[in-house]
């Protein structure tokens, strides 16, 4: 297989495994119908008793929908109040909230100020499924198990930037898969970039190519969906700068600037666009110094920030897959694809937002899978081509040259083999063509010549000459006009010979042409040689001459043997008068004519060809007036429709594909020509036929009733005084 068909295989498993990266267990988490929301804001310090009690004067703003989108306010909190009616069956239940940039939140249960919370957010270590998994999708809270009936409960949030609060109810195995699945799409994430930076940096200390590009968007990939995610470890980056809430837009940003220049090395724009590859270069700088600054953005224009970052990401994938339509090669589309995937991708992130689609783990980072996705392809593809390029030239490596004994053993066995699978399927005349054409070819690779020629007068009653190369046959033409009485004598020695002869060719007089002559084996009074052309200079061999003799050998014989058989099967098939088939033989092929006439549904037509006065002829007379007529019938009938003897008088002639209309003409320039050629029979009497045709029926299971028919109308034709045709189409006589 091709390395252009691996790679188009590869294509579409990387394009399966897009389609199937998140499952339907992700989305743990469902909606509670009759949940009801309200939003209030407050300054820090406010304490849930004084809310509860009535004491702060907070008014709560419903809530139209699952939650709201709303900028995180500098130096206050946010209490969300969810009303519901939960029921009595004591199971565990948990408030989900989407992992975001929430630094503290905290679950309450009211009003009664004597029900135990619960605490969440990034920095603190919440008890919950999730705290289980490595790698945590969402903050699950869980609900007291005596809130039953009737119920509310608050939510207070601190947080920053821009907050997308949708809390959900959910059930502990709901929360529990919801934790697992997440966990096990990020290792799938992590993994796969981590993966790609590692084996690019070994690729690149292994010196196949520049792979550094890639290793770079890798890592700085993972690091800004690890921060973006709130996943990033503090004793890594530091607490101060993980709780900085510019990290992971200014990490995307880094992200944007190093997927540019992998692109551009992807497509390889350095050599079929350079201009569009220093643009990228200049662009990626720029993307690099607006990562630097953005650190240092203040917390109050976070928002803005993030509008910023999520435009330039969005503006990255535009870019990286209009570059790659640069790219002339065959596989730059399933990357192509890919980020045009990231363009509705990205957008699901605000439709969410607006509660326009469910939100769900797939829909926050699912063009995070896709930049994994995507730089696995960056790394596989490539590798996997010079692979298969590598493969292709170790097939095309240079073979050892078998030696001159195993040259001569594949050309016996060529040969051999050539000759039994040609002449078994070879009709009458095409047999001595096709061997002696194996001849030629099972000597070209193992003996030196500028050209061969075989002359076979008078074998199997037939002349023959073929030349290899075609170009050489006015040449050999002319040394037999001229020498041929040469050519004959040699022909009748025992032994193979080389003579060195000079005599005038199509472009003037030749001189000291070296010929090796050998005999072929046939009988008196036809002779044959296989002459085989080199240079003056060259020689033949013992060795060279006894293998020519040997294989010439081979093809007479066999061509002798086919000949044999093809004359006894002739002789059991063939009737010696007219040259047709027998009645036996006949009957067989109707029968095959019948059954592929209704496999098929193409129609089927018989012609009875009687001589009329047949019956009264001398024996020699009859023969030759049915070999007459025989050769009219052949003259007027189509390639592949059969003749057949069915009796002394009778001809029966099966047409495959004809209409009983057809048949009719057909049988009337039959008449006609036999009419034309006044065939005499006795007494200065001119020969007449009688022709009765019939077609096959549907739904007939034999060809008999088809043959009767016909006979019925052959005997009307002959009733009505002979000399014309009769045609029955149908049950009626």
């Amino acid at each position: 297989m091709s390395s252009t068909s691996w790679i188009r295989i590869l294509n579409v498993g990387l394009l399966s495994m897009l389609l199937g990266i998140a499952s339907p267990a992700a989305v743990a988490a469902v909606q509670v119908a009759d949940m009801r929301l309200a939003i209030a804001e407050t300054d820090h310090g406010v304490e849930f008793a004084e809310i509860a009690s009535g004491q702060a004067r907070v008014g709560f703003n419903p809530l139209v929908g699952q939650g709201l989108t709303l900028v995180a306010p500098q130096g206050k909190t946010l209490w969300l109040r969810l009303r519901m009616d939960l029921p009595e069956d004591g199971a565990r239940r948990y408030i989900s909230l989407s992992r975001q940039a929430i630094d503290h939140v905290h679950l309450y249960s009211g009003p009664s100020l004597d029900r135990p919370g619960a605490n969440g957010g990034i920095a603190s270590s919440a008890v919950d499924p999730a705290a289980r998994e490595r790698w945590p999708d969402a903050f699950l809270l869980p609900v007291p198990a005596d809130a039953v009936g009737a119920s509310t409960l608050y939510l207070q949030v601190q947080g920053k930037g821009t907050l997308n609060l949708q809390p959900r109810l959910v059930a502990a195995e709901q929360a529990e898969a919801g934790a697992k699945s997440a966990s096990r799409s990020y290792n799938l994430l992590y993994g796969s970039l981590l993966l790609v930076a590692l084996l690019s940096i070994i690729r690149r200390l292994m010196g196949r190519e520049s792979s550094l590009r890639l290793a770079q968007a890798a890592l700085a990939g993972l690091a800004a969906s690890m921060a973006d995610n709130h996943h990033l470890p503090v004793g890594i980056v530091g607490g101060a700068i993980a709780e900085n809430g510019n990290l992971p837009v200014s990490l995307w940003i880094l992200a944007c600037a190093t997927l540019l220049r992998a692109s551009a090395q992807y497509a390889g724009l350095e050599k079929i666009s350079p201009g569009v590859a220093v643009a990228l270069d200049r662009l990626a700088l720029f993307f690099l110094v607006l990562a630097a600054g953005a650190m240092f953005v203040p917390s109050e224009f976070l928002p803005q920030l993030q509008l910023v970052g999520f435009c330039l990401l969005a503006a990255t994938a535009l870019m990286c897959g209009s570059s790659l339509l640069l790219d002339p090669r065959h596989w730059r589309w399933t990357p192509l694809i890919v980020w045009l995937g990231m363009l509705p991708a990205l957008l699901a992130i605000p439709m969410s937002m607006a509660q326009l689609i469910p939100d769900s783990m797939l829909v926050r980072r699912g063009f995070q899978l896709l930049l994994g996705l995507q730089l696995l392809v960056y790394l596989s593809l490539p590798w996997i081509r010079q692979a298969l390029q590598e493969r292709e030239k170790v097939k095309r490596a240079v073979v050892v040259e078998p030696s001159a004994e195993e040259k001569i053993a594949q050309a016996r066995e060529m040969v051999v083999s050539s000759l039994q699978a040609g002449i078994e399927s070879a009709a009458r005349g095409d047999m001595e063509w096709i061997a002696y054409r194996r001849l030629m070819a099972g000597l070209k690779p193992v003996l030196p010549q500028t050209a061969a020629a075989v002359v076979a007068m008078n074998y199997h009653n037939e002349d023959l000459l073929l030349v290899e190369p075609k170009d050489a046959e006015p040449r050999f033409r002319m040394l037999l006009s001229q020498r041929g009485s040469l050519m004959k004598n040699l022909s009748r020695s025992l032994a193979p010979q080389q003579i060195i002869i000079d005599f005038d060719g199509p472009e003037g007089p030749l001189e000291q042409v070296m010929l090796a002559i050998i005999p072929l084996p046939i009988d008196r009074p036809g002779w044959g040689a296989l002459i085989i052309e080199r240079d003056a200079e060259a020689t033949y061999s013992d060795e060279e001459l006894d293998l020519c003799a040997e294989f010439a050998a081979l093809a007479t014989t066999a061509a002798d043997e086919a000949a044999l058989v093809l004359q006894m099967r002739h002789g059991k098939e063939i009737d010696g008068d007219s040259g047709a088939f027998k009645a036996e033989m006949i009957e067989q092929l109707l029968r095959k004519a019948h059954d592929h006439s209704v496999q098929k549904r193409i129609p089927l037509s018989v012609l009875r060809i009687g001589m009329d006065d047949f019956g009264e002829l001398p024996a020699a007379v009859g023969g030759n007036l049915a070999r007459q007529v025989a050769d009219a019938i052949r003259e007027e009938t189509d390639y592949g429709e059969t003749i057949g003897r069915q009796s002394p008088d009778e001809f029966l002639v099966l047409l495959a594909g004809r209409a009983i209309g057809d048949a009719r003409l057909l049988a009337e320039r039959i008449c006609k020509q036999v009419r034309d050629q006044a065939l005499p029979t006795h007494e200065g009497a001119i020969l007449s036929l009688s022709v009765g045709a019939s077609q096959l029926l549907p739904g007939e299971r034999t060809p008999q009733l088809m043959l009767d028919r016909a006979q019925k109308a052959l005997a009307k034709a002959r009733v009505y005084g002979g000399d014309q045709v009769q045609a029955i189409a149908g049950g009626v006589t």
